[in-house]
């Protein structure tokens, strides 16, 4: 292989191509597409039922709805916050933080809507209709007895 290559080097330019297609059969080059590596069917199967699994745990959103009596709570609420009454929404406070202590509201349902409340009170509205919408949306029914 050596004297084929100082001999093609002699002949320079011409000689160019052999001298690469003398090194690239030499040389046990791997393929220019290397084999791709798909993991068993089993496994991805896994791997996507257990990303879904996060992903759809996340979405559920806290239910606070379990008495009736919340449920107004909550109606009164979305009153004060949609009609960006600052006064209403102190009164709404109270209300929730009332139900909270006798556990009508679960301590995350009122962490959730505190969160809502600060907001409306720094003046993102806007934001705070919106986080409360899709935080109602989420919500069941409180059942009748």
């Amino acid at each position: 292989m050596i004297s084929e290559l100082l001999s093609a080097r002699r002949s320079w330019p011409g000689s160019v191509g052999k001298v690469v297609a003398t090194l690239a059969q030499s040389v046990d080059f791997p393929s220019i597409r290397p084999r791709s590596w798909r993991p068993p069917l089993l496994l991805r199967q896994s791997l996507v039922g257990l990303f879904l699994a996060v992903a759809l745990a996340g979405c559920a959103p806290t239910q606070v709805l379990e008495d009736p009596e919340t449920f107004k709570a909550l109606d009164a609420f979305w009153t004060a916050v949609t009609a960006r009454s600052t006064d209403l929404l102190k009164k709404v406070d109270d209300d929730l933080d009332r139900l909270a202590t006798q556990g009508k509201l679960s301590t995350q349902g009122r962490t959730e809507l505190r969160a809502i409340s600060d907001a409306a009170r720094s003046g993102k509205w806007d934001s705070a209709i919106t986080t409360l919408r899709s935080f109602i949306k989420g919500q069941q029914p409180p059942k009748k007895k």
